[in-house]
């Protein structure tokens, strides 16, 4: 009924606000698919219509309505909104570009990040050349994405595959802060590469789903099968199209991940 976020209190279970907007704060216009809580009474959402939603529970009208990307094409089609500290990733069906990165400070983009990486082109032409190949390759659709000690995990269909992402200033972890604004690009609106991808595992159909352990689960010096961890690491696990839930082992930021089950 409509396309409205719906907040219940989960004590009672009743409905507590519908979040849908009116004619001067327009509210979402085709299905919603992802919800975030970014705080205990602001949430984001995403929807096939390209727009992300900002909101207070407090409103039935939204903080603020952001547009995915430089282009301005993409739907978000799956469970692939987070938070990081002052910023939001979000993942999106493109033809390139997938993930989308956010400074909450300013609620404007400020990195795109390539699911396929190509060389930069040097003119307008050579631009449009780019992302007219990677429209004629396999679309990729995100339908997971979220933030792990400030890395990024991803996956989706179309390659089948997920995807982790170190930010490129430090292979150290991560601080909240870890972006600083710049002024000059911030007035710009100039967009910045601030992730690259470090490890890829494929599995044999579509990613609909992901999950990386709070901890570590594997140990130091743990057989798994007949190979012996070299490190505490954590587990993700894949949820697929086929049913069945596949474990990789979280990289190190100089690791492949590795199939586990």
């Amino acid at each position: 009924r409509g396309h409205a976020v719906r907040v219940y209190d989960d004590a009672t279970s009743k409905l507590v606000r519908s979040l849908e907007g009116d004619c001067l704060a327009q509210g979402h216009s085709n299905r919603i698919s992802c919800v975030r809580f970014k705080k205990d009474r602001e949430l984001a959402s995403g929807s096939m219509d390209g727009t992300i939603k900002l909101w207070s529970i407090g409103s039935k009208d939204p903080i603020a309505s952001l547009p995915g990307g430089s282009d301005g094409t993409f739907e978000i089609i799956g469970n692939s909104i987070d938070f990081y500290g002052d910023y939001m990733i979000v993942g999106s069906a493109r033809p390139h570009k997938h993930l989308l990165l956010y400074d909450m400070r300013m609620n404007r983009l400020v990195s795109e990040v390539a699911w396929r990486k190509m060389k930069p082109a040097a003119s307008a032409a050579a631009r449009r050349w780019n992302v007219a190949k990677l429209a004629s390759l396999q679309k990729t659709n995100i339908i997971a994405a979220g933030f792990v000690d400030g890395k990024i995990v991803a996956g989706g269909s179309g390659s089948n595959m997920v995807k982790v992402f170190n930010p490129i200033r430090s292979s150290a972890p991560v601080a909240a802060d870890a972006f600083p604004v710049d002024q000059n690009t911030a007035e710009n609106g100039e967009l910045r590469d601030l992730y690259k991808p470090v490890a890829r595992f494929e599995v044999p159909s579509a990613v609909m789903g992901l999950h990386v352990s709070p901890q570590p689960v594997l140990r130091k010096g743990e057989l798994i099968g007949d190979q012996e961890c070299r490190e505490d690491a954590k587990i993700i696990a894949v949820a697929a199209s086929s049913g069945q839930v596949y474990g990789v082992k979280m990289p190190s930021s100089n690791s492949t991940s590795e199939p586990i089950i």
